[in-house]
C-alpha cells in the first residue's frame, strides 16, 4: 500500500522513473544482479528528538562499517 501511494505521489510530481531496486539486500547485493542502471540514493532522516538522532547516527555509522566490512 505504502508503495503505491509512493507511486502516485511520484507520477502526481512529474517523475517518470521508481526504481524498486534502490538499496542493498539483507545478505548479498542480489539486486545488482538484475543488470539495472546504477544511479545514486539518497536516504534523508528527520528526527526532533536528539537522545533519537543520536540513536540513529551511532546505528547509521555501524551499519556502514558492517557492510564495508570493517
Amino acid at each position: 500500500l505504502h508503495f503505491g501511494y509512493a507511486i502516485e505521489a511520484a507520477c502526481r510530481d512529474g517523475f517518470t522513473r521508481y526504481d524498486f531496486l534502490g538499496g542493498r539486500g539483507k545478505h548479498s547485493d542480489y539486486k545488482a544482479r538484475f543488470g539495472g542502471e546504477r544511479t545514486g540514493l539518497a536516504t534523508w532522516q528527520v528526527i526532533r528528538s536528539p537522545v533519537l538522532k543520536a540513536m540513529y547516527a551511532a546505528f547509521d555509522r555501524v551499519s556502514r562499517r558492517v557492510q564495508d566490512g570493517h
